[in-house]
């Protein structure tokens, strides 16, 4: 059994799968632990692959958490230069984030002769650009909703917002509504205009991330063809890590 681990900034995926890379059972929460496989009771990861982009003191402790209860030293993927038919597209390719490297593997390893749109929308929204050879353009990386609503409640003296409202688009009428709405609003519209401008429109859409659902659902309102990938990051650890 593999346990594989996306460790984002807001919160831990995982799941446990066996060689033939079937899912036996998954999970998700803010910290990863001993306790998080209790859903899994009697499954013991021999390996495990680890996608992070916290901090070294964070990667230090999963490191000795799963040494010491299972006897295993994880893995832990980095961007690289080139993989699999994928052309890292920055400066230096190992700036580039590991989740969205793993995104874009995962999206070229399903469509290898197709161009692709990876949008991972988390604490932060990323867009990620590949060409039909493999060659990864570059991105933009802005601030995902949460991060935009929390901005507006601390500075300014506007109240807690709560979560965006992916479902309606239509102008809010109080100031809560009105901010939701708008930040959902304003990544929908900038998601659908990219991918008009961008390969012409004949890009394949891949949406991931943790409000990826919500974003997805919302476009398909725009009448944009896209796909919602919850797992596409960890499909990337089976490439990256074999």
């Amino acid at each position: 059994m593999i346990l594989e681990v996306d460790a984002g900034n807001t919160r831990v995926k995982w799941r446990i799968v066996d060689h033939s890379g079937c899912i036996v059972c998954r999970g998700a929460g803010v910290q990863f632990d001993k306790d998080s496989l209790q859903s899994c009771a009697g499954v013991r990861p021999l390996r495990a692959r680890i996608c992070s982009v916290r901090n070294s003191e964070w990667n230090r402790q999963i490191r000795a958490l799963m040494q010491q209860e299972w006897a295993i030293d994880p893995e832990f993927a980095a961007a690289e230069a080139e993989l699999e038919g994928l052309v890292n597209g920055y400066h230096l390719p190992e700036r580039l984030g590991t989740d969205r490297w793993l995104a874009m593997l995962a999206g070229r390893k399903r469509w290898p002769h197709e161009a692709l749109i990876v949008v991972d929308c988390g604490s932060a929204a990323t867009f990620d650009f590949i060409s039909r050879e493999g060659l990864h353009l570059g991105g933009y990386i802005v601030p995902g909703v949460r991060l935009q609503l929390e901005g507006l409640s601390s500075g300014t003296t506007l109240s807690d917002f709560g979560k965006p409202d992916w479902h309606d688009s239509s102008p809010g009428r109080d100031t809560e509504g009105a901010v939701r709405k708008g930040v959902a609003r304003m990544l929908s519209a900038w998601v659908v205009e990219e991918v008009r401008s961008c390969f012409g429109g004949a890009a394949r859409v891949l949406i991931t991330g943790g409000d990826g659902l919500g974003l997805s659902e919302s476009l398909q309102r725009y009448g944009l063809d896209q796909e919602f990938l919850d797992d596409l990051v960890l499909d990337g650890l089976q490439i990256a890590l074999p």
